[in-house]
């Protein structure tokens, strides 16, 4: 009897390993799921606050990606004053080559509603690589 339950306890212990990590919610990864939703239905304005509130919930760093997303989403709901104060807290520095340039394309994008053709060019005039 005791050999039996010395052959379950290492299973016991396995499986009950695997179901506490897969239980285990990133704390961000909620309000990212729901911004995603929001998204694919088409209500950008709320894709747009939980893609922010997503982002505050992360270390700085980890956090641009999703600040580029609110920001795209709020020009997509035409919420111009939001998109532009969402870019300014997204610091180039330490940026990947794709996030800057989607950083760059919503701050041209929004340079071309207010009519800054001259500030729209110097968005997209990426340097060139090798």
């Amino acid at each position: 009897m005791l050999r039996r339950l010395l052959v379950f306890i290492p299973w016991f212990l396995i499986l009950s390993g695997c179901a506490t990590t897969s239980d285990r919610v990133e704390p961000y990864a909620v309000a990212a799921k729901q911004a995603e939703q929001y998204e694919a239905s088409g209500d950008y304005q709320r894709a747009a606050d939980m893609y922010w509130l997503t982002a505050e919930k992360l270390r700085a760093g980890e956090d641009a990606v999703f600040r580029i997303k609110a920001a795209e989403m709020a020009f997509v709901a035409k919420n111009y004053a939001q998109t532009n104060a969402i870019l300014r807290r997204v610091n180039e520095k330490g940026l990947s080559p794709v996030e800057t340039a989607r950083k760059r394309l919503v701050a041209a994008r929004l340079a071309v509603h207010q009519n800054d053709i001259a500030e729209a060019r110097r968005l997209l005039s990426f340097p060139r690589q090798g």
